[in-house]
């Protein structure tokens, strides 16, 4: 690593410190790394044609947790025809260079032995260290960002999850300071992110795992890092394993859950299963 000048080492040194005396695991491992000239891993990172999930039949962690029962019903019954929402410009590009980052970020920390290798004859980074999971029960699968490597991080006493999300700095701005698992930043997290946080307990509820490690990054200069422990809650990830049920036991019955919405509502009227569904048809139930 070449030389670097005295004010800039300082500056980066107190950054990795305080990351440190936050109890940080991964924020600082990443600066210290990206310090001076990083040797970066040398990867070929694909920029595949964007397509649009089709629906499958089972519930992926990513999307559907914080959909109604209802509104999962109508996805498993009509999955071989289910459209889902349409994403603008701004949705495209964002999942665009998301894909990119989570390569990139996957395969420095693959480097840095920070993430297990899950699968050894993977081509690529992000093939060796995602970690698939699923159940057959209620329909539900989906593949972890990766899993942290506690054996080479002698600060955690067990794996856990690792999921990487990257964001506009404004939206990051309003995170309270503190250490990963802070109830402030958690809350945070709950309240400005839910989707993502019911992610997380959707991921320990499949992997049995304790916790979830984000690490978030902003995607413009100086491109600040927030790292964030979620800790399984069973009252929380039963929340969506319950609505999951609902709508698998009223698929095997041909009997939908309750509606969650009323003819003629806005709600309706803006719901991506209105065609499926004879409340969102204005049709008596």
């Amino acid at each position: 690593m070449t030389k670097l000048p005295e004010s800039l080492a300082s500056r980066q040194f107190r950054s990795v410190l305080v990351g440190v005396s936050n109890k940080e695991v991964l924020v600082p491992r990443l600066r210290a790394f990206f310090s001076g000239v990083p040797a970066f891993p040398v990867v070929s990172i694909p920029i595949r044609r964007f397509e649009r999930r089709e629906a499958d039949g089972w519930f992926h962690p990513s999307e559907h947790p914080m959909w109604t029962a209802r509104q999962l019903y109508y996805y498993l019954v009509n999955s071989t025809n289910f459209h889902s929402r349409e994403l603008d410009v701004v949705g495209v590009l964002a999942v665009t260079q998301g894909v990119f980052w989570h390569y990139f970020i996957q395969a420095v920390m693959e480097d840095l032995g920070l993430l297990r290798v899950i699968d050894s004859k993977g081509e690529n980074s992000w093939d060796r260290v995602e970690c698939p999971v699923e159940d057959k029960r209620l329909r539900s699968r989906g593949s972890m960002d990766g899993i942290i490597n506690s054996d080479n991080i002698p600060v955690l006493e067990h794996d856990e999850s690792f999921e990487f999300k990257s964001m506009s700095v404004n939206k990051m701005s309003g995170c309270p300071q503190g250490p990963p698992d802070a109830p402030a930043r958690l809350a945070w997290w709950k309240e400005k992110n839910p989707g993502y946080y019911f992610q997380s307990q959707e991921y320990l509820r499949l992997s049995g795992l304790a916790a979830t490690r984000v690490l978030i990054m902003g995607i413009q200069a100086p491109f600040p890092m927030i790292e964030l422990r979620v800790p399984y809650s069973y009252t929380e990830a039963s929340k969506t394993a319950d609505k999951y049920a609902l709508a698998v036991q009223g698929a095997a019955d041909g009997v939908p859950p309750d509606p969650c919405c009323n003819i003629g509502s806005a709600q309706a009227r803006d719901c991506f299963v209105r065609y499926y569904c004879p409340v969102g048809r204005g049709e008596i139930v």
